[in-house]
C-alpha cells in the first residue's frame, strides 16, 4: 500500500513540476573605436593608445611594423624584442638596431661600423669621403682637401706651393708640374688649369671636345692655336686628342653671352674630325651640392639623356653601373669627381652648333636642378631645343625620344625594363 502511494506522489510531482530552464549567455559586445588598429597580438585597440614600432625589413612600408598597446610594448622591450632609438625618438624591432660604444641603440641604416664598433653616421667622429666612403676621424687613409673635402690618401698629393693636400696626381697639378700653353697639345691630363667663369648662380659647365685630330696634328708638343674656348688641349687615349674647355656659369646671362662669342671664334677648330670613338664628355659643378648630391639631383632628369644618347650605354666607356645606383664608377654613364659630377653619356661634338645645342640641353638641366622642376616640366622646357635643333622638326623623332625616356624613367624608379629598353640597359 506504501509503495503504491509513494508512486503516485512521484506521478504528481512529475506534473506539477516545471521544467528545467536553460539560460544563453551572449558574448559581450566588443568595444567600439573611433579609429581601430590591429596590435601585435591581433586584437584591436584605439590607435591613439598604441605605439608604432619601425621593423627591420627593408620592404615593408617606411620600415614600420605592428601597432603595439602599452602593456604590449613593456613586455616587447622586457624581452629585448623592441628597442628604444634615441637618434631618432622611436622604437623599433631589436633587428633593426645596433647598440653603440656609449650604450645606446642605433637604426641600421644611421650606424658605421669601424673595428667592430657601432656609430651613428653623424657622429663628429665619423668622416665621409668625396666618393662617399665613411671613416673614423683620424684615419691616415684620408686626407682633407680644402674646398672639396677629405679622400683618400693615394688619391691626393702634398702641394709645397699651397702647403696644403690637393686631390689629383702630382704630374696634374700645375703648381708642381709645369705645363704648355692652352695652344699645344700636352700628354694625357695635362693640359692648364680651367679658368671659372663664375656668375650669380651657383653652378658651373664645362665640356671636353674630342676629336681624331686638329688640323692633322696629335701628338704631344704639337702646336695646335690658342681659342679663348679652350683652356687647353691633350692626348686622349680612346680617340687622338681633347680639347677641354674653360668652366661657365650655365644661368648668369653676361656669362652666357661670352661663352656663346667663344663657341664662334672656335668653329673652325670645333668642326674637325670626330669619329664614333670620339665622345663629348660634361662636368658639372654647383657650390650648393656636394658631388655625390648633385648626382642624386641629375638622375631625376637623366632619363631624358638615356633616350638622346642610348646608343652610348653599350659603348665600353658606359656601360658600367648604368643605373648610377651610387657614386658611379669610372665608365659609367654619370660619376662623381672632386669638383662635382662627369656626364659621360654624350658622343662625339660634330661642330659649333652641334656644341650650341648641348650648351642649351645643359642650362635646361641645371635650371631644373636650381628650381626643383618635375621630370615632366623638364621635358617640356627642353622642347625647343630637341623638336626645332636636334630633331630639325622631325615630330616622329622627337615624340619616340620621349616615350623611351619615359620608359628609361619607369625602370631607374622601379627596375621595370620595357621591351624598348632592353637592349640598352642590359
Amino acid at each position: 500500500m506504501k509503495t503504491e502511494q509513494n508512486e503516485l506522489v512521484r506521478a504528481l510531482l512529475a506534473i506539477t513540476t516545471p521544467p528545467a530552464v536553460t539560460i544563453l549567455r551572449l558574448p559581450a559586445p566588443a568595444p567600439e573605436f573611433e579609429s581601430p588598429v590591429e596590435t601585435i597580438d591581433g586584437s584591436l585597440a584605439e590607435e591613439e593608445d598604441c605605439t608604432r614600432v619601425g621593423c627591420a625589413c627593408s620592404h615593408s612600408r617606411n620600415h614600420l611594423s605592428g601597432f603595439y598597446t602599452e602593456a604590449q610594448l613593456v613586455q616587447a622591450r622586457e624581452a629585448g624584442d623592441v628597442r628604444w632609438v634615441e637618434s631618432r625618438q622611436a622604437y623599433y624591432e631589436a633587428d633593426a638596431t645596433v647598440g653603440d660604444d656609449d650604450g645606446e641603440f642605433l637604426h641600421r641604416d644611421d650606424a658605421v661600423c669601424f673595428n667592430g664598433s657601432y656609430y651613428h653616421n653623424e657622429d663628429e667622429r665619423v668622416c665621409c669621403d668625396g666618393h662617399g666612403t665613411w671613416f673614423l676621424d683620424g684615419d691616415e687613409d684620408y686626407v682633407y682637401v680644402d674646398g672639396s673635402g677629405y679622400w683618400p690618401t693615394d688619391e691626393c698629393h702634398y702641394c709645397s706651393a699651397y702647403a696644403e693636400w690637393v686631390h689629383g696626381e702630382e704630374d696634374e697639378c700645375s703648381e708642381c708640374t709645369p705645363q704648355p700653353g692652352s695652344g699645344v697639345v700636352a700628354r694625357y691630363h695635362n693640359s692648364p688649369a680651367e679658368t671659372m667663369f663664375r656668375g650669380a648662380s651657383p653652378f658651373l659647365m664645362g665640356f671636353e671636345v674630342e676629336k681624331n685630330s686638329v688640323f692633322g696634328k696629335c701628338c704631344e708638343g704639337d702646336s695646335v692655336g690658342e681659342y679663348s674656348l679652350f683652356a687647353g688641349w691633350e692626348l686622349d687615349g680612346s680617340c687622338g686628342v681633347e680639347g677641354v674647355t674653360h668652366c661657365y656659369d650655365p644661368l648668369d646671362p653676361a656669362v652666357t653671352a661670352l661663352l656663346l662669342a667663344h663657341v664662334e671664334e672656335a668653329r673652325v677648330i670645333l668642326a674637325e674630325p670626330a669619329g664614333a670613338d670620339c665622345g663629348g664628355h660634361i662636368n658639372l659643378s654647383s657650390q650648393d651640392h656636394t658631388p655625390r648630391e648633385l648626382l642624386v639631383e641629375f638622375k631625376k632628369y637623366a632619363p631624358l639623356w638615356y633616350a638622346l644618347f642610348r646608343n652610348r650605354l653599350n659603348n665600353a666607356y658606359c656601360r658600367q653601373d648604368k643605373k648610377i645606383e651610387d657614386r658611379g664608377i669610372k665608365f659609367s654613364p654619370g660619376r662623381c669627381t672632386s669638383f662635382g659630377i662627369e656626364i659621360r653619356l654624350p658622343g662625339r661634338v660634330i661642330n659649333a652648333d652641334h656644341l650650341l645645342r648641348r650648351i642649351r640641353f645643359t642650362q635646361a638641366t641645371c635650371r631644373a636642378i636650381h628650381e626643383g622642376w618635375s621630370f615632366n616640366r623638364y621635358i617640356k622646357e627642353c622642347r625647343p631645343v630637341l623638336l626645332k635643333e636636334a630633331y630639325n622638326g622631325d615630330r616622329k623623332r622627337y615624340v619616340k625620344a620621349l616615350r623611351l625616356a619615359r620608359a628609361f624613367r619607369v625602370w631607374m624608379l622601379d627596375g621595370v625594363i620595357h621591351p624598348n629598353i632592353a637592349k640598352y640597359v642590359h
